[in-house]
Order: C-alpha cells, then sequence, then structure tokens
C-alpha cells in the first residue's frame, strides 16, 4: 500500500505520529510518500519513507513501523499464486478462503523461516517457502514492558505474541538472518540467534539455522542472495541449515580465541613462517592437526636449551627424537646436565609427573605442546596428585614458566582462558600466530540409528573387506572396544586390541610406536582390525599404509574423554581419503567430577560449596594449619579459575556430545554427513545380540585370568604401581589381583573378580561401611584435606555424601537392613525418605548428581540410594513392597566383617593416556583416628552447614 503526502500530514497519521499545532512555523520532517508493509489483517506492519529522518545519532531511519505497534512479525496477505507455490513445496492442500497465518497456525508439521526485514520474507514467500519477518535479530523475544510510561526490563523474557501462536511443540523453524561482513556486527547477530533459538527450543520447537556467504555484502539478506545469486543458493542454504545447538557451538568454538592474532598466515603452516617468530615472551601457535606445529617449535628452539611438558609419553618421545634432545624416562640427569645414551643434549621432554626431576635443569624455551590436555591432567587428574604431590607439581610448572625466556604454546583446542593463563602466569602478552590450514578434510558419516544398528554395518562392512583392507576402529569405552574385538573374533575376524590392559603388550607397543609401519605386517598374520579405547586418544597416529585404511569406525558414548577429544580421535588416520562412520550417543556421561555446572560462575561457585561443606564437616578431624588453609582458598585464583574453565568445557560437551562433536568436525573443515543405516530389522537384533554376548564372555575369560595369574608381594604391587610406562596385560592382571585380595581380604577366585564388577562392588562397600560408621566418612575427606589442603579438587566428597544421607532417613533404614530388621521396604519407610530427596534437588544434584527427580518414584529413589550401598531389593506386585535381596546382603555382611581386620590404603585408577595403561597409587596420609567427630545432629543445607558435633578422646 502507498500512502501519498497531499500536504495533510497522511503518513504521520498513518504512523500514529504527533503534528505540532504550529507545524507552519516549525516544520516537522518531511516523509514524502510511504511504502507500506502490510498485515494479512489490513493493518500496517512497516513503512518505508520516500525521505527517511536522521535520529540523533546520525542514524538513517530507512523503515518505521506504527507509533504503538511494538514487536510485530511480518504476516503478510498471501495471494492464490503464491499459495499453489506453497503447497507445491510443502506438500499440502492450502485452502483459498481460509486466513493463510491461521492456516498454518493449525499446522505445526510446517516449517516457518524467520528473517528480518520485509523484503526478505516476501522473496523467501515467492519461492514457495512459508516467512515470517521480525523488524531486527533482536525483535523475537520481549524484554521490555511499559508500566505508568516507563519502559523497564521484563523479569522474564518471552517471545514476542506473534511468535508464541506458532512456537508449539514439533514445529520447524529455520533462523535466516543477514550474513555481516563486520566482526562486531556478527557477534551481536550470533547473540541475538541464540537468544530467539534458545526461547524458541523452550516452547519445544526444532529449531535450526541457515548460512550462505554473504560476500561481503553482496549476497547480505535473503532477498540479496535470491537476487545476485540466484534462487538455487537460497535452496541449499535452507536444505543445509544445522541444528541452532550445533550452530551456537560452531559459534563458540570460533570464538574460543577471542583476540586478533598478532600474525595470521592462512592456510600457510606454521614452520613457513618460524624465523618471523618472537624469540622471547610467550608465543602461542593456534592451529589444527596437519599445520607444522612440532617442525615450527623445532625451528624455534635452534641451539638453545629447551624443557617441554606433556601428559603423554608418545608424545614426549616423538618430541625428543625430532628435536634433538631427551625424554627423561630414556635418559640420565647428571647435575644441571641431560644425557642421552651418555652425551649431553640440549633438551628433554617430561611427563608431568616426573616433572620435579628436571627442577635443577637449566633452560631458556618451555614448550606446553598439546596445551589443553597438559591443563587438565596438571589441575585435574588424579595421576598429577599421587602421594599428594599436585601442589608441588603445579608449583614447578610454574616456576619453569617464568624461568623461561621463551614459553611456546601449541594447540588445536586452544582457549582465550588459557591463553590469559600463562600471560599472568610469565607477565607476558602472548604473541598469537594463528592458522587456519585444514589438512584433514575426509568425509565423516554420522551413523542415525541405535548403537546395535551401527555394529550390524560394522558386521557388514568387515565381512566384505578386501584382502589387503584392514579397518581401523575407536571406542571412548573400554568395555565396547573388548566387546568388539570379541564379537568380530567370534565371527572369525582377528583383530588387534589397543586398550589400557594390553598397551604394554608386545605387538601393541611395536604398533604405537610405528606410526602405522606395521600394518602391512599385521594384514599378512590375518588381522581384518585395529580395535582402540581412549587410551588412544592422544599422542599417536597413523601416517603410513593409510591406502589399506579401509575405513575408520568410531563408536562413542561420552563415557569418558570429552567432546574434542572425541574429535580428535577420528584424527588417528592422518589421511583424508579414509572415509569415517561414526555413532555419537546423544549426550554423555563423563561430566566433570567438581560440578556440572555449564558457566564458569557457576561452576565456581559449586565447587567452593560443597568443597566448603566438606571441610566443615571434617574439620575436628584436620591438623590446625589446613584449617587455616582450607579458609583461606583463593576461589578466584588463576588456576582455579582455569580448572574451571576446562571442566566447564567438558560439561557442555557432554550435555549435548553429538551435536558438539559435529560442530567440532565441521569447525575443524570436515565434510560431515548423515546416514540411516538400510540393514534388516533380523541384523540389527543380532548385532545387539552378538556385542552382548561378547561383552558376558569377555568379563568370565577376565575373571579366569585375573584368577588364574600368579600372585605377587606387596613390595612387588609397589614397584608396578610407581611405573610411569604401559604395563603389560599380565603385569595388570597381577596388580587387579592384589588390591582384590588386599580389599576382600580373602583368596582371588572366578566368582570374587565376577562380584566385584571391576571395582563398583568395593565402592559400593565402602559407602555402606560409612553408614554403618559415619566416623569412616569424615576420615577419609580429612584424610585428602590433610594431604592436600591447597588443592579443593582432590578432596574427598564422602562425608557431604553420608551427611545428606543421612539427614535424608535413609542410613537409619539402611542400618535396619544391615541388622535384619527390615526385610520388605514398604511406603511407609520409602516416602519421607524420597519427599526429603526431593525437597532437596540441588544438594542431592550437587554431592550424589541425581536429577530428574520429579519424574522419578520414590522406589526409584530408594533404589539408588540403595543400590550405592550394595543392597539390593527385589519388587513383591501384589504387596506393593520392596524385599531385601538377603543372599546378596549376606554376603556383603560376611565381607565387611572379614574387612575388619584393616583396610587397605585407597586405590587410585584412571586411564592413563601417557603410557595406556592404569597407574595404581596409594593414598598415604590418614587422620589420626581419636579426632574424628561423631556427628549427632544434622540441621540445615549444604549451603550453611549447620551441626553438632562432640569428640571422643578416650583412646
Amino acid at each position: 500500500r502507498f500512502v501519498e503526502d497531499t500536504g495533510h500530514w497522511e503518513p504521520y497519521e498513518i504512523l500514529g505520529w504527533h503534528v505540532p499545532r504550529n507545524w507552519q512555523t516549525r516544520r516537522p520532517h518531511d516523509l514524502g510518500d510511504l511504502a507500506c508493509f502490510l498485515q494479512e489483517d489490513g493493518t500496517i506492519w512497516q513503512a518505508k519513507p520516500e525521505f527517511p529522518p536522521v535520529d540523533r545519532h546520525g542514524k538513517i531511519n530507512k523503515y518505521l513501523a506504527p507509533t504503538g505497534n511494538g514487536s510485530r512479525a511480518y504476516t503478510p496477505p498471501i495471494d492464490p499464486c503464491t499459495r499453489q507455490i506453497i503447497s507445491q513445496r510443502y506438500g499440502v492442500q492450502i485452502p483459498s478462503d481460509t486466513a493463510f497465518w491461521d492456516f498454518v497456525e493449525s499446522r505445526p508439521e510446517l516449517t516457518i523461516v524467520i528473517t528480518e526485514g520485509g523484503f526478505k520474507s516476501l522473496a523467501a514467500l515467492d519461492l514457495g517457502y512459508i516467512c515470517i519477518s521480525l523488524y531486527g535479530v533482536n525483535s523475537g523475544v520481549s524484554k521490555f514492558e511499559t508500566i505508568g510510561g516507563e519502559r523497564i526490563r521484563k523479569l522474564k523474557f518471552e517471545l514476542i505474541p506473534d511468535l508464541q501462536r506458532f512456537a508449539v511443540e514439533g514445529r520447524r523453524f529455520v533462523l535466516a538472518f543477514d550474513q555481516d561482513s563486520t566482526a562486531k556486527t556478527r557477534a551481536t547477530v550470533a547473540g541475538a540467534i541464540a537468544d530467539l533459538s534458545w526461547h524458541l527450543e523452550q516452547a519445544g520447537a526444532i529449531v535450526e539455522v541457515a548460512s550462505w556467504d554473504g560476500q561481503a555484502g553482496r549476497c547480505k539478506g535473503v532477498d540479496d542472495l535470491v537476487l545476485n545469486s540466484g534462487a538455487d543458493h537460497w535452496h541449499n542454504a535452507f536444505d543445509t541449515a544445522i541444528s541452532a545447538t550445533q550452530w551456537r557451538i560452531q559459534n563458540e568454538l570460533a570464538r574460543a580465541v577471542r583476540r586478533t592474532p598478532d600474525l595470521h598466515i592462512g592456510d600457510r603452516e606454521f614452520s613457513e613462517v618460524a624465523d618471523q617468530l618472537p624469540r622471547n615472551g610467550l608465543v602461542v601457535l593456534h592451529g589444527g592437526k596437519g599445520t607444522g606445529k612440532s617442525r615450527a617449535i623445532g625451528a624455534m628452539l635452534g641451539d638453545r636449551s629447551w624443557l617441554s611438558s606433556t601428559p603423554l609419553i608418545s608424545l614426549g618421545r616423538d618430541q625428543a627424537q625430532s628435536w634433538g634432545g631427551v625424554f627423561i624416562n630414556d635418559g640420565d640427569i647428571v647435575g644441571d646436565r641431560l644425557l642421552r645414551d651418555g652425551v649431553p643434549v640440549r633438551g628433554a621432554s617430561v611427563c608431568i609427573p616426573s616433572l620435579l626431576r628436571v627442577s635443577k635443569i637449566n633452560h631458556k624455551i618451555l614448550v606446553v605442546d598439546e596445551t589443553t590436555a597438559a591443563l587438565e591432567f596438571l589441575l585435574n587428574s588424579r595421576l598429577a596428585n599421587q602421594q599428594g604431590v599436585r601442589p608441588l607439581l603445579i608449583a614447578e610448572h610454574h616456576r619453569q614458566a617464568q624461568a623461561a625466556d621463551l614459553v611456546v604454546l601449541a594447540d588445536a583446542d586452544l582457549t582465550e582462558e588459557a591463553i590469559n593463563y600463562y600471560e599472568k602466569l610469565t607477565g607476558h602478552r602472548a604473541y598469537l600466530v594463528r592458522s587456519d590450514r585444514h589438512a584433514l578434510t575426509y568425509n565423516a558419516t554420522l551413523l542415525d540409528c541405535q548403537q546395535s544398528g551401527a555394529i550390524a554395518g560394522l558386521r557388514q562392512r568387515i565381512d566384505a573387506l578386501e584382502t589387503e583392507k584392514i579397518l581401523y576402529i575407536n571406542s571412548d569405552s573400554k568395555v565396547l572396544a573388548d566387546s568388539l574385538a570379541a564379537m568380530l573374533s567370534t565371527a572369525g575376524h582377528k583383530s588387534l586390541l589397543i586398550t589400557s590392559e594390553t598397551s604394554g603388550g608386545a605387538d601393541q607397543a611395536r604398533f604405537l610406536a610405528s606410526s602405522g609401519a606395521m600394518i602391512p605386517e599385521i594384514i599378512g598374520r590375518g588381522i581384518r582390525a585395529i580395535v582402540s579405547s581412549p587410551t588412544i586418544a592422544q599422542g599417536f597416529s597413523i601416517e603410513l599404509h593409510t591406502n589399506q585404511i579401509d575405513s575408520v569406525w568410531g563408536f562413542y558414548r561420552g563415557g569418558s574423554i570429552a567432546a574434542h577429544a572425541i574429535a580428535q580421535s577420528l584424527d588417528r588416520v592422518r589421511s583424508s581419503e579414509v572415509p569415517r562412520f561414526v555413532h555419537i550417543a546423544k549426550r554423555g556421561a563423563a561430566y566433570s567430577r567438581l560440578s556440572r555446572a555449564q558457566t564458569i560462575d557457576g561452576f565456581t561457585r559449586e565447587f567452593k560449596q560443597l568443597s566448603t561443606a566438606s571441610a566443615r564437616l571434617a574439620r575436628l578431624a584436620l591438623a590446625p594449619d589446613v584449617v587455616e588453609k582450607s579458609e583461606k582458598i583463593d576461589w578466584q585464583s588463576t588456576n582455579i579459575w582455569m580448572l574451571a574453565a576446562l571442566d566447564v568445557r567438558r560439561n557442555r560437551g557432554m550435555g549435548a556430545l553429538r551435536d558438539t562433536v559435529i560442530a567440532q568436525l565441521r569447525h575443524e573443515g570436515k565434510q560431515v554427513n548423515f546416514l540411516k543405516p538400510s540393514i534388516a530389522k533380523s541384523e540389527v537384533a543380532a548385532a545387539g545380540q552378538a556385542i552382548a554376548a561378547a561383552g558376558q564372555a569377555i568379563k568370565l575369560v577376565h575373571a579366569a585370568a585375573v584368577a588364574a595369574v600368579a600372585d605377587i608381594t606387596q613390595p612387588e604391587a609397589d614397584h608396578l604401581s610407581s611405573q610411569t610406562e604401559a604395563l603389560t596385560p599380565e603385569q595388570i592382571l597381577q596388580l587387579e589381583k592384589f588390591y582384590l585380595g588386599q580389599f576382600y581380604r580373602t583368596d582371588v577366585g572366578t566368582d570374587l573378580v565376577t562380584f566385584d564388577r571391576n571395582g563398583r562392588a568395593q565402592q559400593e562397600i565402602r559407602n555402606l561401611e560409612r553408614i554403618l560408621d559415619p566416623e569412616l566418612a569424615t576420615q577419609h575427606t580429612a584424610s585428602t584435606i590433610n594431604q592436600n589442603p591447597d588443592t579443593p579438587q582432590d578432596w574427598s566428597r564422602t562425608a557431604v555424601t553420608n551427611w545428606l544421607i543421612e539427614k535424608s532417613g535413609f542410613a537409619a533404614l539402611a542400618r535396619r537392613i544391615y541388622a535384619g530388621e527390615v526385610v520388605h521396604i514398604t511406603d511407609t519407610d520409602r516416602q519421607p525418605i524420597a519427599d526429603f530427596v526431593r525437597q532437596n534437588p540441588n544438594e542431592f544434584w550437587l554431592a550424589l548428581g541425581f536429577k530428574n527427580l520429579a519424574a522419578m518414584s520414590d522406589q526409584q529413589i530408594i533404589g539408588q540410594l540403595a543400590r550405592s550401598a550394595g543392597i539390593r531389593t527385589k519388587r513383591n506386585r501384589r504387596q506393593n513392597t520392596y524385599s531385601v535381596d538377603i543372599s546378596h546382603l549376606e554376603r556383603v555382611r560376611a565381607i565387611i566383617e572379614q574387612r575388619k581386620m584393616g583396610d587397605p590404603p585407597h586405590q587410585i585408577i584412571e586411564l592413563d593416556q601417557m603410557g595406556g595403561s592404569p597407574l595404581i597409587c596409594n593414598s598415604i596420609a590418614v587422620a589420626p583416628t581419636n579426632l574424628v567427630p561423631k556427628i549427632e545432629k544434622f540441621t540445615g543445607s549444604i549451603d550453611k552447614f549447620e551441626f553438632e558435633v562432640t569428640i571422643d578422646l578416650a583412646s
């Protein structure tokens, strides 16, 4: 509709603008004629004036909205011709006598495009897309309201009413906003898209984001894209739109390092500019795999002395070999000199747990390759705290960084937080070098099916495998890797299995060190697949004979390594020609053990809350100086802040594992496709049964192997536990048998290994012992705080967990069950406990990881608490009660009585990516038993612990 200005201020009138009485002497701005965008109901949505006004900031207002319109969406009338085009595209008949947008509202299966600006939505509508337009990218969410003439911020933001009517469960929206060219505008648009998409998702809608090449403004909006590049480019943008979750993650990845590089080398390798880099200060190499980081570092070292800190044995050895140094495990230190085979060398690579061995070495350069992995290991891995040594390792790492003339960081997964960490540590501003080179651009096919369907596809692939080819299979679950290898073996396909238990084997160790040179040999021996677990997530690659690898298969449940490490696992085969087939769980379970928060502030708050609670509960068992240290912890310190940033990244990845890995792959230049395998249901079922049977068989074989292996003595166990090199499979079995015997205080047979369930039964029995004697829980927490008063990430939460269980009433019920006073758990027993848990969801979320409590029945809550304490129950449907499994309880009782002879030290078992075998170390600090408080009264909450304690000094 056009509105002509005849001198009577018609444009002002239609826009609801006020014309002053003295307009003859103080003439308002002349808008000229208006071109108006009309809504379906005939009202004006927006108008384009002939002579746009300029606001007080000097900005030209090209489009004007009627006064009092608020934030409205553009829903124009749709003519019969356009309705027909839309009908054809969507495959639905649109009645000609019905309001178009009412019809769309009634059909939630119809996808709606959302853009900004009337011309853009009209362009999309002309091509047959149902498209709504907003005034701007920020106009879809209502954040302000006017009360009493004053504009105030709403307490709760919400979608504007024009979007609320369409935003229903299952509706698909595609956001198609302008592809701006300036960094500042892109950041603003990205924030608005994230905001709008989140609010749409809260309504149950499915949200995707379309992107295209804006060509420096030439194809900025949808209308520009269609006009200047053609409709096909818009069709492609719509068809390739990605989920809003993936888009948000990709945006975060693109902004992981927010600063502008000091040297941006495009798609060149770092080695090409090594001679241009500073020789002092802090230099950061940020680029993906295959960007020549290692070669560049070698060139930077020159003839100067150097040290490199790494959590990975394989990486350390590669560095020493490439840079003319020595790997500390393989060399000698004489005073402040490094020797390899008796010959002095200028540098050394050292694994982080061995940092103290090089404290006397003078170095000019410190290298921290794989910076993210190194920081994760140093600040949070249990392996970096053997015998409570973490504070010393952190201090030594800091000393090395501050003593060096030059610190070099290199990582594909670098973050702004990591750079800031080393800037504060060294006092130098980082010189950032960025490479956009994508050396690996392989096709990654995401298998859109259940895991058993993906396994069925693997079985088909290996059955049809050519004679001179081999498969590479990786999983983030050792159990699944074991099961896959066993399943293939049962089907007649030999495999080379590389897990934490086998990596010390002769063939496995040779293969890990060969960079793929062994592939022809193992194919010649009839091996059809290499099956690996998280053991080799980093620090290993296959660079030779990749043409003999048919394909790479990845199975990821999110049970161990982080999302970015999963993406790296697919890069172990260094060839873009080898296809990848990947199955990824929607969400993972390997959240941070300190907090599941997904913001740094939230993480720090929860971490502080639980740690403070632990220290308060154990206070009377702490040494006086430890009490003082625990109360003076700086929760805003650089180390805690860095730890929070690392674990928040892990938590975000676990919360959206599949989307995060997909976004990571795309960010790294991989081509991601999706495939729903066409496999018969019978084959899928057979695959599921085969993998389950293989898993059961492995458990039996493993139990028999542990029972049959030769016994070792305490000194022999101590010697094996202190090794940093990969243990042989036999040594791992011997250690497992030794510690099983120590815990259960009996001979180890097949039945006991099966009962133990890889240590889960041990933890359950410890939990029950602490319920029976709460002093044990306090003593355990106190021992960890006494050992590491400066690093709260190493404090046990046992006292807090026990406090909650006691307060809920379940501890009393468990003690009655243990004493034989309760055989049937009734509603009367269950309800008060379950009610307490539901009333304190935050506490049980923080301390015990309970979630979705509102959806859990009373018995599910009780069952979860009972299982954690080794108490099994069976349901009696007729009586609506649950009976205690007496036979299992009697066995647990017998074990606890046997264990009263003495409790062995705690085992710390963690996947060791340095060598691939679990390292088991003993916790040596124990609180004096006569200073353990007896907790008599519990009140309050985790936020504010209020309790009374008495000290038993009778002993």
